[in-house]
């Protein structure tokens, strides 16, 4: 495996520079100012680099993008590998790929920005949907906003996810999801959804008067300067700038046909991104952009809402003990000294990896065009070597380091 790569090292460099805003009585003019980055970090990001490396060629992953914010800052950010196997062009750090489930998170904040002023999270979805209805029927106005998006709608598990392969639109979809029996009471079990939690769809609508796809792109995209970001098929088929999906054959990935399967979920896993993109998101997640996303937004989507196992295998193996939760559109565990809040995805030889620390103020994407375990391998894998890089660093300063932290 070639392992080619175009790098924006922004804080790791001997110097760096940052945008500032200066106002005073002379000037009001943007400048510009150099910042001395710490050694100790610059080496922690080199040694991470090196795994990164050693883990896409032992995966095989044809192509990839990698973004890491540390401090506020994007500290790393990095495209290699090539757009398909069998082509020549490579990852640029404007190539979209898709985000798959990794697209929950921005309906859960979405939404948060919409009901300010205008409902509650536990408002009943029958209130913006008019004609919505559950069997048995009589539980129709039991089903909340916090159970779509924390997964306990009471809906069996995946209900209707092979109809979404099948490419059937999203109102035909919810007209057979009212056919569906509710296995057990709303709020009773994190059962993970597609097809129930794009209800969400709907709502968002009913209160903006504007399509799912407007209202994310005017609340969150713009502000946030997600450029190459989109929600289409068309988005990503016709950008001119796509990493080709595979899937394995043998022990080889080789291109697949893109696919517009999950489009008409799109509040489920619909999102196309590229690692610039995702950036500026890591950035407003960590709480960086109050101007966009409000912190109080933040903290109720990563409120733990229900139980559940740490089905990543990396996550479960951080530490121990662990326990899992979900919030709206989150996965949180929390271990003895920290609490990692992630969510991973994947669509159609597409995978995908998110995964932020906010009491270190960190966090790190990367995005595959490969359904291997390299994204989830290496995101959970920054998290230990961040901690240690703390450790080695702060401890002769801060003895109970750990502990606080």
């Amino acid at each position: 495996m070639i392992f080619k790569a175009l790098t924006i090292l922004l804080s790791i460099a001997a110097i760096s520079c940052v945008q500032s805003d200066v106002s005073d009585a002379a000037s009001s003019e943007e400048t510009f100012e150099p910042i001395v980055i710490d050694p100790a970090l610059q080496r922690f990001v080199s040694n991470f680099e090196k795994k990164l490396g050693e883990s896409f060629a032992r995966h095989r992953v044809p192509g990839a993008a990698v973004a890491i914010v540390i401090d506020s800052s994007i500290t790393y950010l990095k495209a290699f590998g090539k757009k398909s196997s069998k082509g020549v062009d490579s990852v640029n750090l404007e190539t979209l790929f898709r985000l798959a489930s990794v697209s929950k998170g921005f309906a859960s904040i979405l939404t948060g920005k919409v009901l300010t002023g205008n409902g509650e999270w536990e408002d009943p979805i029958s209130k913006y949907i008019s004609d919505f209805e559950v069997n048995p029927g009589n539980l129709a106005d039991s089903i909340s906003i916090s159970h779509i998006l924390s997964h306990t709608s009471g809906y069996p598990y995946q209900t209707y996810s092979t109809l979404i392969e099948d490419g059937i639109k999203r109102h035909r979809l919810f007209q057979e999801l009212k056919k569906i029996k509710l296995s057990r009471k709303p709020g009773a079990i994190h059962s993970y959804q597609n097809v129930a939690y794009s209800l969400i769809e709907p709502v968002i609508e009913s209160i903006t008067d504007t399509t799912y796809q407007y209202a994310l792109k005017s609340l969150i995209f713009n502000p946030l300067n997600m450029k190459t970001a989109s929600l289409t098929y068309e988005g990503i088929k016709n950008s001119g700038n796509l990493a080709q999906p595979h899937g394995l054959k043998r022990i080889r990935y080789i291109p697949i046909k893109l696919s517009p399967a999950y489009y008409n979920v799109a509040a489920a896993g619909g999102i196309n991104a590229s690692i610039i993109d995702m950036s500026e998101w890591l950035k407003a997640l960590l709480g960086q952009r109050p101007d966009v996303i409000p912190e109080a937004i933040l903290e109720d989507v990563f409120t733990p809402q229900i139980r559940t196992s740490v089905k990543n295998y990396h996550f479960g193996n951080f530490d121990r003990p662990r326990k899992g939760h979900y919030g709206y559109g989150w996965r949180i565990v929390e271990y003895p000294n920290d609490t990692l809040i992630y969510h991973g995805g994947y669509a159609n030889g597409f995978k995908s990896e998110l995964g932020l620390d906010r009491s270190k103020n960190v966090a790190i994407c990367i995005l595959s065009n490969a359904p291997s375990r390299f994204c989830n391998e290496m995101v959970v894998d920054f998290f230990k070597e961040y901690k240690k890089y703390l450790y080695e660093t702060k401890s002769l300063n801060s003895p109970n380091y750990l502990e606080e932290h």
